[in-house]
């Protein structure tokens, strides 16, 4: 089992068209030992190099539903001060309104996915950050015509 893991939540199960959840992603120290994480927690487009950013989301809707929005993230690397320690069992949270992001209107179930990265080593002393990528849970939402 690894030490830090993601857990994504969607505040509805059902939708309309031009609405979509509200995403919360829990990311836990489940370890015995603390860790230096990046709480930063920044969503970024799916093709932003790995050095900036730390979070994507992955949405997959019914044949040719695609999103009618695109955005962008003028943010650089993360910092020091962005890096946080969690104790075992401490957890970081963070909330993302999807309608910021995409925009879905066809009707049929949707999956979605949440990636966080840190790709940054970045130490405070005595602890080193913790690196990788890890994929949460897949959690569902319908759109209703």
């Amino acid at each position: 089992m690894n030490e830090l893991t993601i857990h994504l939540a969607l505040d509805k199960k059902e939708t309309v068209p031009g609405q979509l959840p509200e995403a919360t992603l829990v990311l836990s120290n489940e370890g015995s030992s603390e860790l230096l994480v990046n709480a930063r927690m920044l969503l970024v487009p799916g093709e932003t190099p790995e050095r900036i950013g730390e979070v994507v989301f992955r949405i997959a809707g019914p044949p040719g539903s695609i999103s009618l929005k695109t955005f962008q993230v003028n943010a650089g690397a993360a910092r020091r001060e962005d890096f946080a320690r969690l104790r075992p069992g401490e957890s970081v949270v963070r909330s993302y309104p999807l309608e910021k992001y995409f925009r879905y209107t066809n009707p049929g179930s949707y999956r979605v996915t949440a990636t966080y990265r840190n790709m940054l080593r970045v130490n405070d002393g005595e602890l080193t950050a913790w690196t990788g990528s890890l994929t949460s849970n897949e959690q569902h939402f319908d759109i209703k015509a």
